[in-house]
């Protein structure tokens, strides 16, 4: 065999051999795991959108018969829908007729997260072996090993997209768009506006962000680049925004 040919067989075997990066795995993970989160999210808006349409015959009726008394109850019931807050108790105006939707709503939640949990526990075990076959291959590198054991710790612990780290990024930063416009996002998930606009702040996947602001604004999702500079609106119930870029 030629020198060059059995260099090229080498080489290839040696590629062959390589274990993939941590980030590409990290990367498949969230993907899966974000996945999942979607399917059961589309679950739960199932769920919700019956209990909508059971709120909306209910707000019909009582207009129809001049009932004025369960309309804030009946709208604070489709706020907590659309952000994913409903209380559990029922607010106290609500119609009666509404207990056995709203019991069968709460039931499709709890549901969907326990048909959801088995695929959970399937993607963080596969990544949990892929990281200790990773691991088993870089004893001599420490930053790797520290790496690799941090992802193991962050997977073990519950926090499948790193949302605390990513939390802890974003906490304490300042956007401000061409036209001047400002948001601060505060510890704790407070947020405000140059303008006096207050609400809340929450990550809710690896590059993405949901608002939840004041009757002026709504709620909203922001997406985030990879450099971490700008924000770009995806969601708004009003109208979509200009990009916001992070103050240095």
């Amino acid at each position: 065999m030629k020198p060059l040919c059995l260099l090229f067989l080498l080489t290839v075997t040696v590629l062959a051999e390589m274990p993939p990066s941590l980030s590409n795995l990290e990367a498949k993970y969230k993907a899966d795991m974000e996945a999942a989160s979607a399917a059961q999210d589309a679950d739960v808006d199932r769920a919700g959108r019956t209990y909508l349409g059971v709120l909306e015959t209910a707000e019909k009726s009582s207009l129809a018969v001049s009932d004025m008394k369960p309309l804030a109850a009946i709208a604070a019931e489709r706020d907590g829908l659309k952000n994913r807050n409903l209380a559990g108790a029922p607010p106290a105006d609500l119609p009666k007729s509404l207990a056995v939707a709203r019991k069968s709503y709460f039931a499709s939640v709890a549901k969907a997260d326990t048909d959801h949990a088995p695929r959970k526990q399937r993607i963080n075990a596969d990544y949990l072996r892929s990281l200790t076959t990773l691991e088993s291959q870089f004893r001599t590198d420490a930053a790797a090993m520290a790496e690799i054991a941090a992802e193991k710790n962050r997977v073990i612990h519950g926090d499948p997209v790193g949302m605390a780290a990513i939390t802890k990024k974003f906490t304490g930063t300042t956007w401000r768009n061409y036209g001047g416009s400002v948001m601060v996002l505060e510890a704790g998930g407070a947020a405000h506006t140059k303008l006096g606009v207050t609400g809340t702040w929450k990550v809710i996947a690896s590059d993405r962000l949901e608002f939840n602001w004041t009757k002026q604004r709504g709620r909203e999702e922001w997406t985030v680049d990879a450099a971490f500079k700008t924000l770009h609106n995806v969601v708004n119930e009003k109208k979509l925004l200009a990009d916001y870029v992070r103050e240095e």
